[in-house]
């Protein structure tokens, strides 16, 4: 198993923070919207995960990889 740099690490970090402010956002705007808070919470989930695959993707692994087969692999762990 490959380790994560420092560098890596701290991205890693700021992807995480960035991911909850996500799920934060949408599940206040779903709320807002006057969305059941289950729903709002089960979107806000979604929103949330799709955006760390891709932030996580991009900004902390750098991967070139098959996107449909690393998202499931994300999804799943």
């Amino acid at each position: 198993m490959k380790r994560l740099t420092e560098s890596q690490l701290v991205r890693y970090i700021m992807t995480g923070g960035m991911t909850t402010g996500v799920n934060y956002v949408i599940y206040v705007g779903l709320q807002a919207a006057a969305v059941g808070y289950l729903a709002a919470n089960t979107l806000a989930w979604a929103g949330a995960v799709i955006f760390a695959y891709f932030a996580n993707r991009s900004m902390v692994f750098r991967s070139r990889g098959d996107k449909r087969q690393e998202f499931l692999q994300f999804v799943s762990l």
